[in-house]
């Protein structure tokens, strides 16, 4: 790539929990570095060339790079075996990247590629208040203090304007193990954690409604169509909707352990339950970047094929066994191994 030259990188890909921008990756082909690496609705991880509306996705698997790509052939060679380990990754968010691309090795130069995007922080505020919003009250003793994000909230640290505060303050540096000037610090890295929590929600707030959707929609032509006579077929496509099922209430299910059991209470909190919510949090980021990474990827496709949630029995068939059922059962294994709540409390 000729020095000095940079591609620009959208916010969408920065953001996506499904796509990853090659240009981030040091690769020697420029042609490569233009193109993005994505998971597709099979679960396989594909070179996407491009995508347009109405035109739909050109994709190619690592393998035919060669064929598709110039360059010298060591060049090439050198790129596809990079992509070839980037394709073992589950998902393509960037808290699986800070540590996916560390595990294979990978050095990457623009740290973009490690954090979210502006406008998505944005997007994230209102999960993020459930951690500004207590830890406001602790310090002033109400929410009356405006703080809507945890830099904001941090800035408040370095010159309290009360006495009181400044107590607080300090006996929140003593509960947690740190001197109140890094307290900042602390409290600055545990809300990126949480901002990655909010980050997943974000998107399975958007996922189990559509999900539901999908299961709506292929139970209606199993049951109302030709495909209630057909033993067979009605038994795959009801498997898949039962995998569909299990997937989206068991990710829910441990959102919803988070919400009540994995709160911190500022008045109370000491070291070890400050770290108890943290390891909770980062123990389950791979799992839940897994399922709800397999999951986007069936709802994104389901709405680009039937954007009208319309389609015959047999294309709703064809298109939940080929599409929708590849890699669901990849996905039930990594859910039902992810940790257990209550062994991380031991």
């Amino acid at each position: 790539m000729p020095e000095g030259m940079q591609i620009e990188v959208d916010d969408y890909d920065r953001d996506s929990i499904h796509t990853l921008a090659l240009a981030y990756i040091p690769l020697r082909s420029v042609g490569l570095k233009r193109a993005r690496l994505i998971k597709n609705v099979r679960m396989h991880a594909a070179v996407e060339i491009y995508r347009e509306a109405g035109t739909g996705s050109a994709q190619i698997g690592p393998s035919e790079i060669p064929d598709f790509f110039g360059g010298s052939d060591e060049d090439l060679v050198y790129d596809q075996r990079i992509i070839e380990r980037l394709a073992e990754l589950e998902s393509f968010d960037v808290y699986s990247l800070r540590i996916g691309l560390r595990d294979l090795e990978i050095s990457v130069s623009d740290q973009e590629v490690f954090e979210l995007s502006d406008a998505k922080k944005d997007e994230l505020l209102p999960y993020m208040r459930d951690l500004t919003r207590p830890l406001l009250a602790y310090l002033y003793g109400d929410e009356s203090s405006t703080a809507s994000d945890v830099q904001t909230l941090l800035n408040l640290f370095t010159e309290p304007n009360d006495q009181q505060v400044r107590e607080r303050i300090e006996r929140l540096a003593m509960a947690l193990n740190v001197t109140p000037s890094g307290l900042p610090n602390a409290l600055a890295s545990f809300g990126d954690i949480f901002l990655s929590l909010s980050y997943f929600r974000s998107y399975l707030t958007r996922v189990l409604p559509r999900i539901e959707d999908i299961v709506s929609w292929s139970t209606d032509v199993r049951e109302n169509s030709f495909i209630s006579r057909d033993e067979r077929l009605s038994k795959q496509v009801q498997l898949i909707e039962g995998q569909l099922r299990f997937l989206s209430q068991s990710v829910g299910r441990r959102f919803e352990i988070f919400d009540s059991e994995y709160k911190v209470d500022w008045e109370r909190v000491n070291i070890d339950t400050y770290r108890m919510v943290q390891t909770a949090i980062e123990s389950h980021q791979a799992s839940m970047a897994s399922t709800l990474c397999g999951l986007t990827v069936k709802v994104f496709e389901w709405e680009n094929k039937f954007p009208r949630g319309d389609g015959g029995p047999e294309k709703r068939a064809d298109f939940m066994i080929g599409e929708v059922g590849a890699g669901l059962e990849r996905l039930i294994e990594v859910e039902k191994s992810a940790p257990r709540f209550e062994d991380l409390e031991t």
